[in-house]
């Protein structure tokens, strides 16, 4: 099974953890390929491969003839902004051979859009964070300051910021790519790391608490299990109908859960589930080989830290002008 991870960046915990799962499965390849040729990941991977942005009208033919070249047969898509060129082009990459780990474009754009995403908590029933475009009118009498000032669209913890006043709204606001404000969370957050079936249904749920946040990503954390959170998640994977890796932010206010965001595909914390005994690259694979994934869906173990930390690759440019590890 050769393996193609598109846009691999710092990932290198989560291909490793893919090298181990493909082992077991028989072999093969992994194919990393990135926008930099500086990605740590692409040091990682037994192919690397530099490609045009994603929002280059470049981008589709360039994949599709590294997916010939390479004979690959499983895509993994690792940001958001890819998500959606993904998710459009998922029938064309099948027909070369290569399964896309990608939702709909229906549930990517419930996800990408944070209005969207409220909109369908809101629905279902499911606790939410009141969220408002700015040049929606009234948003002052549905958020109390503080509150959360982000881009609609936005990822990576980019752009956000804590507005207390109208004039932090009306100054910020213009910095930011249609701008939305976020009733202000307050209490423990926690993340989901959640592996959905390619019918939707909900195989693992680990929850764990974001304990310290690092540029985005948490850097300190543990697992934990709340059965009510558990239940309260399957019960939104279900609706959503994902497949692949979900990852979902939400809040413990007192003895209450809210959720703020929804991701659809693998978190930047998720190392810390696997090392809690959630191998999700091992059951994606499996099912990628049409097996059945059995076992209950908090199969892990509680009480499970990480504490991470910053790790380098070393290089030198060979007589080809291409990076090599040293």
């Amino acid at each position: 099974m050769n393996i193609l991870f598109s846009s691999c960046g710092r990932r290198v915990e989560l291909i490793r953890y893919f090298r181990k799962a493909m082992q077991r499965l028989g072999g093969g390849k992994l194919i990393g390929i990135d926008t930099n040729p500086l990605a740590p990941a692409l040091f990682e991977v037994d192919r690397q491969i530099i490609v045009p942005s994603c929002a280059s009208n470049d981008y589709l033919a360039a994949l599709l003839k590294i997916c010939e070249s390479e004979e690959v047969d499983v895509i993994i898509p690792l940001i958001d902004p890819e998500l959606p060129v993904y998710a459009v082009n998922k029938e064309i990459l099948h027909q070369i051979g290569a399964q896309v780990i990608v939702s709909g474009p229906d549930v990517i754009e419930i996800c990408s859009d944070k209005v969207s995403t409220t909109n369908f908590l809101q629905k279902f029933g499911l606790p939410f964070l009141i969220t408002m475009p700015i040049a929606a009118n009234g948003w002052e009498k549905q958020i109390e300051l503080p509150a959360v000032l982000k881009p609609r669209r936005g990822s990576g913890g980019k752009d956000v910021y804590i507005v207390r006043n109208v004039e932090d709204v009306s100054f910020l606001s213009k910095t930011i790519d249609e701008p939305i404000l976020q009733q202000r969370a307050v209490g423990q957050e926690i993340t989901l790391d959640c592996m959905v079936g390619f019918d939707g249904q909900p195989l693992r749920i680990v929850a764990r608490e974001r304990l310290e946040v690092r540029a985005g990503e948490s850097s300190k954390g543990r697992t934990i299990k709340e059965g009510h959170l558990i239940d309260l998640t399957a019960k939104l994977l279900k609706y959503l109908k994902a497949c692949g890796p979900v990852t979902i932010q939400c809040f413990r206010q007192g003895g209450q859960y809210v959720f703020a965001e929804i991701n659809p595909r693998f978190g930047g914390g998720y190392p810390l589930s696997h090392a809690a005994g959630a191998d999700f690259p091992y059951i994606l694979l499996s099912m990628c080989e049409g097996e059945m994934v059995t076992e209950s869906v908090d199969e892990f173990e509680e009480g499970v830290y990480f504490c991470r930390f910053d790790e380098a690759f070393y290089l030198k440019i060979d007589k080809n002008d291409e990076f090599k590890r040293i």
